[in-house]
């Protein structure tokens, strides 16, 4: 009865932790042009659910500075729409990495916000664009979101 239990409690937190929506885009030749669009679409059907939104970004050591900065047009049902500028870090203040390594990339999961709840039922659309001054950045990988479900407590 014990290991019933146990195991039982091992799934629902393996469940709890798993992905509503995980998607990276990847950039040939490790090159982010500034007219490529990282574009994500999902669909929302329960607004009550809240969950943690994270970007992932994928980079080597070509990668030349210590953050990236971003455009985010996010567009909601209603044609309700969003822009917004954001500064992701990608090295602490001596240069060192902070992402996990994994072979010759570095892996970031960044979160950028907590208890999202998306309002309306529908399609929701994220766009990032790089908003760096070069127009090739190299060194990146590939980019992405994750929204996590909250447990309801």
């Amino acid at each position: 009865m014990k290991n019933v239990i146990t195991i039982f409690i091992l799934i629902f937190i393996v469940s709890c932790k798993r992905p509503f929506f995980q998607e990276m885009k990847a950039f040939s030749e490790l090159q982010w042009h500034m007219d490529s669009i990282a574009k994500f679409n999902f669909t929302i059907n329960d607004t009550v659910q809240l969950y943690d939104f994270y970007v992932l970004i994928r980079h080597t050591n070509e990668y030349p500075y210590q953050n990236l900065y971003c455009f985010v047009t996010s567009l909601y049902p209603g044609e309700v729409i969003k822009c917004d500028t954001v500064n992701f870090i990608l090295a602490d203040e001596q240069g060192k990495w902070i992402g996990r390594k994994n072979g010759k990339f570095y892996d970031n999961e960044i979160l950028i916000s907590r208890k999202v709840r998306f309002e309306k039922a529908g399609v929701y659309s994220f766009e990032f664009v790089h908003a760096m001054r070069d127009t090739i950045l190299n060194g990146i990988h590939s980019f992405g979101i994750k929204l996590v479900p909250v447990p309801y407590k």
